[in-house]
């Protein structure tokens, strides 16, 4: 017996229009009257009221949602976030700097975003933020980050790749940090008897 369902949004429930049609939503209320309980896996953020135009009629559709690419959890009223390594979001950020025009974007915890440069005033709508829930890009924001974008333009009219140095430049950083972090998480296991906690310092 079925006892959940996951959908993604953009090329699943979603129409062209980003739309729910009406035969979708006959469809997850079949689903409901069945005792089957329904999710969204996305890599969008939890603002689907601003960002789609949701109300409480296509919201109450769902049990909950996995968010930002699983690193938002949001289940019974509850949301839970999963946060990048420090290392790996400064490393980023740094790497960002050395290549002119470019920008970078952290989402953050509670839907806050950090920006490398503020964004267009035509943009905020179309990203679906709020101006008052930007903060600045600091040492402390990197701690909160559940996700990275970097882009050139706006992001929404981007049409210009990231140069492959700076993603080579990403990946190999990421390898290195995941490499420093598994050597501290070993450390730890070995001098405290609870290797978890020693893990989440860093």
């Amino acid at each position: 017996m079925i006892k959940a369902l996951f959908f993604d949004l953009d090329g699943t429930l979603l129409t062209s229009e980003k739309t729910l049609a009406r035969s979708t939503r006959e469809a997850l209320r079949a689903c409901r009257k069945k005792g089957i309980s329904l999710f969204i896996a996305t890599a969008r953020a939890p603002l689907l009221e601003t960002m789609l135009g949701w109300t409480e009629i296509e919201l109450n559709l769902f049990d909950g949602g996995i968010y930002c690419n699983g690193a938002c959890e949001k289940l019974h009223g509850q949301t839970r976030y999963t946060f990048l390594p420090a290392a790996i979001v400064a490393s980023c950020v740094k790497a960002v700097q050395a290549v002119p025009e470019l920008h970078l974007a952290l989402q953050l915890k509670d839907e806050f975003h950090a920006f490398n440069e503020p964004l267009a005033d035509f943009a905020y709508p179309l990203w679906s933020i709020d101006p008052r829930l930007c903060v600045l890009l600091g040492p402390e924001v990197v701690r909160q980050t559940v996700k990275i974008l970097i882009y050139f333009e706006n992001l929404v009219d981007s049409v210009t790749a990231l140069p492959l140095s700076l993603t080579d430049r990403c990946t190999h950083d990421k390898r290195e940090s995941g490499e420093r972090l598994s050597d501290r998480s070993g450390q730890g296991a070995a001098n405290h008897k609870s290797p978890g906690k020693q893990i989440q310092k860093y």
